[in-house]
């Protein structure tokens, strides 16, 4: 960070400083020999000092600076350039400082607040953080895709992201077919209710509960639910119910766990990549869960080891809520999840308490047979890489690097 501020306030100041030359040489030039007087004189000799500076001494900006300064100075004294006024030099300052505060923003570091307990104990809620816009690459703001990309998420990685589901899945489906079964008693019938089924694009109706309750286990989409079942019987209840998703557009954090083509299992609390077992070590004893619960809670903890990252994870003891993804099918076979190229897969160091790639959607449904395109992350996507706490509750963890 701080040779990057040295190499901008260089470029910066080498670049008003050659401004400085040519408006002065402009003013000179215009000054007749006969009315020249020692200040015009002095002012010339000042410049080709700052000339020579500049031809050869590139890397000594303070030196520049200051032969700049005295230069405008100068030229004032003779009488070739006003001295600005106090209003314009408040006024290019702000917006100076402005400037600089975008930039950084939009392309090197934003700040960002953590909102929840999924990244517990790594990340505490209300800890205030730095992420790296750059690391991976640079976006334009308001652009949901790098317009330059150098670099690639790695396993372990902490990523800021907006939540990429837009639209809550099989939403349309399921209004539409609550709105046609409040208004069409004769669809309860079983033969009646599976052409149904089959009309709107599910092949049985386990599948279509599954779908239902997922909607039902979600507040907002519950009461969308039942407005479907209101809808007057003329009027298409897609046109009416609003199926974009509740988290569509808010921030999330998590850790990077998978990369592109990478097939992710998680048994036992312990996370599988390609088939091999992540280096997982159990810490003895039971902790406190952190963070804020509305039953008591203790959890117990592991070392995880993933590429250059070690971090701690934590799941309710003694076996957790959610211990394995994807779940066995109704035959015993395992459903792979493969994360599809150009995404990554995310999960909260928090297992137990995180909504995250293993849940984004039908819950239901995705743990029978995962929906990778609705349970990953588009790199294009990421916001960028968190790398420091700037501030949290407890003072010893400020400034401390991210892992």
């Amino acid at each position: 960070m701080k040779n990057l501020i040295n190499w901008w306030y260089q470029r910066k100041t080498v670049s008003e400083a050659r401004k400085a030359a040519r408006s002065a040489r402009k003013s000179l030039a215009g000054v007749p020999e006969e009315l020249a007087g020692e200040h015009v004189n002095r002012a010339q000799r000042i410049l080709e000092e700052l000339d020579s500076r500049l031809s050869r001494d590139k890397k000594k900006y303070n030196e520049i600076e200051k032969t700049r300064v005295r230069l405008q100075e100068q030229l004032e004294k003779a009488g070739l350039r006003k001295r600005k006024g106090v209003v314009r030099q408040y006024t290019e300052s702000i917006a100076w400082a402005v400037g600089i505060a975008l930039l950084i923003r939009f392309f090197l570091f934003e700040p960002f607040q953590i909102p929840t307990g999924s990244m517990i104990p790594t990340l505490l809620i209300d800890d205030y953080i730095f992420v790296s816009k750059s690391i991976y690459g640079v976006k334009l703001p308001l652009m949901d895709d790098y317009l330059v990309r150098w670099g690639e998420p790695d396993r372990g990685d902490i990523v800021v992201f907006p939540f990429p589901v837009e639209e809550w899945p099989a939403c349309r489906q399921v209004v539409s077919i609550e709105q046609e079964l409040a208004c069409q008693p004769e669809f309860r019938k079983p033969t009646s209710f599976m052409d149904l089924l089959d009309k709107h694009g599910f092949p049985d109706a386990q599948d279509f509960e599954a779908q239902r309750i997922a909607m039902g286990n979600h507040s907002e989409m519950r009461e969308r639910l039942v407005e479907a079942r209101k809808v007057p019987c003329d009027q298409a209840a897609v046109d009416s119910i609003d199926c974009s998703h509740p988290d569509h557009g808010k921030d999330f954090i998590k850790r990077v766990v998978g990369l592109p083509g990478d097939v992710v299992r998680l048994q036992e609390n312990v996370l599988y990549i390609n088939g091999e077992p992540i280096d997982t070590t159990q810490m003895k004893g039971v902790h406190d869960c952190g963070g804020k619960h509305d039953f008591p809670c203790m959890c117990a903890k592991q070392e995880t080891v993933m590429g250059d990252h070690t971090f701690i994870t934590q799941h309710c003891a003694p076996e957790g809520l959610h211990p394995d993804w994807p779940v066995e099918d109704y035959d015993g076979t395992i459903a792979e999840f493969k994360i599809p190229e150009d995404r990554v897969f995310v999960m909260g160091d928090n297992r137990d308490n995180s909504s995250d790639g293993r849940f984004w959607g039908p819950e239901i449904r995705t743990e029978i047979e995962p929906l990778p395109e609705y349970q990953t992350v588009p790199i294009g996507l990421l916001k960028g890489k968190a790398v420091v706490v700037w501030w949290a509750a407890d003072k010893s963890r400020i400034f401390s690097l991210i892992h």
